[in-house]
């Protein structure tokens, strides 16, 4: 539920009226709402920052990541993948 937002499509397996499983894509594109701005020279123990996307979902990302950018995130792993 945290890579959903409105209008994406998924796969809903349902049998007799109840939900049976939930099917999201292997991928998701989300929008970065919140971002620190990184300090250059602060890669001593990991480059990258913690951001959180537009359905709230927080995820660690590159330090090049800033508010307003596209990222693809990986649905199984929840996990940064790309720039969208």
């Amino acid at each position: 539920m945290q890579f959903l937002k409105e209008g994406e499509e998924v796969l809903v397996m349902v049998h007799e009226g109840k939900v049976l499983t939930l099917k999201e894509n292997p991928s998701v594109d989300l929008e970065v709402i919140e971002a620190v701005e990184a300090v250059k020279g602060n890669t001593s123990s990991s480059a990258s920052k913690e951001v959180t996307l537009e359905t709230g979902y927080k995820v660690h990302v590159p330090l090049f990541i800033k508010k307003g950018d596209v990222v693809r995130i990986n649905t199984e792993t929840g996990q940064y993948s790309g720039k969208a």
